[in-house]
């Protein structure tokens, strides 16, 4: 009787303590996923920036992409090209405004998650 006890109690144990865990590995996820959020925006900042320069400089080039920022050196070839899902960012230019996209963790455009500025 004892050893049935004993080996209820052991389950127990381990099943709150698995509990707990899937617990706590999520609590550790969302900050990951906050930091990634927030080092996409920062780096889309500076990709707008640097079109902002580019815009500036090469007037008639119209509204460049990464690949026109980095050839061109106004954007430092050491400054991330893509987001921190490894999507590339995308530049959109309306007259003097340039938006820098980031298609964000599901890699889709144009949906809720996108990382804009």
């Amino acid at each position: 009787m004892v050893n049935v006890v004993t080996c209820a109690v052991v389950v127990l144990l381990l099943v709150v303590g698995a509990g707990l865990g899937v617990r706590a590995l999520f609590w550790l996820l969302i900050p990951a996923r906050s930091c990634r959020h927030e080092s996409t925006q920062d780096d889309a900042t500076h990709i707008q920036s640097a079109a902002i320069l580019y815009m500036g400089s090469e007037p008639d080039a119209g509204c460049p992409d990464v690949r026109d920022l980095v050839v061109s050196g106004i954007l430092n070839k050491s400054r991330p090209t893509r987001d921190r899902w490894g999507h590339r960012f995308v530049v959109e230019c309306r007259g003097d405004d340039v938006r820098v996209r980031s298609a964000g963790p599901d890699g889709l455009l144009a949906t809720a998650d996108d990382v804009h500025v």
